[in-house]
């Protein structure tokens, strides 16, 4: 099988490909940061384009480059820039979804991460983001501009920068087997302390989180 080198994601996806050739991708938007890897053509392929793992071709309606994949993925590898400045909730959120649904290790390689909206984990979540910093970028709950602390019942999770993902104000679906680490959380609200909010859960791992 032939191997092409491609910078990034940009390039790849305007690269229609063939069964007998796999891309080396050398970076997400540049090379070596940490969002390359390798991909296979899939011409049969009509899945959707996740930015990670399944990208589609611009153009092209069936056939999709397949990222090869082990037991973990990165962040980095849906978009991620964890510069500290980029809002990288999409990405993220994106690689939390799909490492759940492939019971993968979800790993976030210790940079600093800007989300604006909650991360919501799952069953089978299994993350680690090796003393990485996720940075929440919003206040919850403010009136007239100023953070009320503590924050009403009604919008605790509104604070939280990872809950889980039921949204019915009762939390009626139980979520099992989630497994957070190595997490430092930055501009918290003191009401929420380390801010997760898990409810109705079960089996749940939470170790080295900090602020």
């Amino acid at each position: 099988m032939q191997t092409t080198k491609v910078t990034n994601i940009a390039e790849l996806e305007n690269r229609v490909g063939s069964d007998n050739v796999s891309i080396d991708l050398l970076g997400y938007y540049q090379e070596y940061d940490l969002g390359g890897g390798t991909f296979s053509w899939d011409a049969a392929s009509v899945l959707a384009d996740d930015r990670g793992v399944v990208i589609q071709v611009v153009g092209v309606v069936t056939g999709r480059w397949i990222r090869n994949v082990d037991e973990s993925i990165s962040v980095r590898e849906f978009g991620a820039k964890g510069d500290g400045v980029t809002d990288d909730t999409v990405p993220i959120q994106s690689a939390v979804d799909y490492a759940e649904t492939n019971n993968l290790l979800l790993t976030g390689t210790g940079h600093s991460y800007l989300v604006t909206d909650t991360i919501k984990v799952g069953s089978n979540s299994n993350i680690d983001f090796k003393n990485g910093t996720i940075i929440r970028g919003w206040q919850p709950v403010t009136v007239g501009g100023v953070p009320i602390n503590p924050v009403p019942e009604s919008n605790k999770r509104q604070g939280a920068v990872i809950a889980n993902k039921d949204d019915a104000v009762d939390f009626n679906t139980l979520h099992t087997n989630i497994s957070i680490k190595n997490v430092r959380f930055s501009n918290p609200l003191l009401y929420f302390g380390c801010f997760m909010a898990l409810y109705y859960v079960e089996d749940v791992v939470i170790d080295n989180i900090y602020c």
